[in-house]
């Protein structure tokens, strides 16, 4: 029995609205190194935590929180209580998602407005899974890694 690779068939007639969002200004090169040391270890906190630190230095709290709170929430650490992490994450999230979405590479800029397509998923403080369109994907996705 062969699989299909395309699960589910879209209609052309569907076609999602897009919404595009603002780019925010590339990061300064102690920022881009730091994201850089992310990507190098996707499954190490460290570097994870050190950009942290480095965005509540640079008066970016919320980021950092959000980050530290998603690594505890991982590790499943009781400190602060899980009920009351996991609602601090939502809030945060639900207030400053369209503002840090900003900072994804081009093709992940467009948002849909569709059942289709879902908010990006954030693990550990950074975007863990992200629908797009194809073509997009295409052009840019190497910008993604």
């Amino acid at each position: 029995m062969a699989l299909n690779p395309l699960p589910q068939r879209v209609s052309l007639d569907e076609t999602p609205r897009r919404v595009k969002l603002i780019a925010m200004p590339r990061p300064s090169p102690d920022e881009a190194a730091l994201l850089k040391a992310v990507c190098r270890a996707p499954a190490d906190d460290l570097p994870r935590l050190v950009y942290a630190d480095w965005l509540e230095e640079h008066g970016r709290e919320d980021r950092a929180e959000f980050i530290r709170l998603q690594i505890e929430a991982e590790r499943d650490t009781p400190e602060s209580g899980r009920w009351e992490r996991q609602k601090r994450i939502y809030d945060l999230h639900r207030d400053h998602a369209v503002r840090w979405l900003r900072e994804l590479p081009k093709c992940a800029l467009t948002q849909y407005d569709s059942s289709n397509y879902s908010q990006p998923a954030c693990r550990r403080g950074f975007v863990s899974e992200l629908d797009i369109v194809a073509a997009p994907f295409l052009s840019y996705g190497p910008q993604l890694h």
